[in-house]
């Protein structure tokens, strides 16, 4: 099983207006952001981002922007230092959780693995802004560094599907409650769900410290 520690992260926000803005305008905006976290990574350590194995770009809510190639996004990163990167487009937040599960099973020697979360409403669309089920959304550009280093231990399964159905708030607060007593936990991150949505789940976790 690999452990991983987080080495870098960096926070950019952006208006949740963009009133009078392109789409060009964004997709340049995102450019200059991400060139800013690649020149922070390892400021203040031994490494850089030349020593990323792999930039994984994803994003939880511009996916309408992204699937309709109204911006490029083979050029949203600038390529000069021969690190891969890619664009992932898979289900919201769970986005990139994914990337970094993938490389974990595809490309674990590589020691470094940067992530980067592209939230800006270029679009202005009004449910992306704000929604009952969620409230008002915060819009901006999140990196993420990763060290991943082997340790000779037994490692968990990824579980998903678990909170299907009607109920999946439900089904979900179960699956937590198991997996924390079968794996001792004391502590667990959760999503952010809205309070609403959390209640049955800080329930089920009464012995458990929450961290979100």
């Amino acid at each position: 099983m690999a452990k991983i520690i987080l080495k870098d992260a960096f926070y950019t926000p952006f208006a949740d207006q963009v009133v009078g803005k392109s789409i060009a305008q964004s997709d340049q905006e995102i450019k200059e952001v991400l060139e800013q976290h690649k020149a922070l990574i390892g400021e203040k350590a031994d490494h850089s981002y030349t020593d990323v194995g792999h930039h994984y770009i994803c994003s939880t809510m511009m996916d309408s922007v992204f699937s309709a190639d109204a911006i490029d996004t083979k050029r949203v990163v600038n390529g000069d230092n021969n690190v891969p990167q890619s664009f992932t487009h898979a289900y919201e937040c769970a986005c990139w959780g994914y990337c970094l599960g993938y490389h974990l099973e595809h490309k674990s020697h590589q020691r470094f693995v940067a992530i980067s979360i592209l939230d800006i409403n270029s679009m202005e669309m009004k449910y992306w802004s704000e929604n009952e089920q969620w409230g008002k959304s915060g819009f901006g550009i999140t990196t993420l560094v990763f060290e991943i280093v082997a340790e000779d231990i037994d490692s968990m399964p990824i579980h998903n599907g678990v909170a299907n159905g009607g109920n999946n708030i439900i089904s979900f607060a179960s699956f937590a409650k198991q997996i924390s007593k079968r794996t001792n936990a004391t502590k667990l991150s959760l999503p952010f769900f809205p309070d609403s949505m959390s209640v049955p789940v800080r329930r089920s976790l009464k012995n458990v410290q929450v961290l979100t």
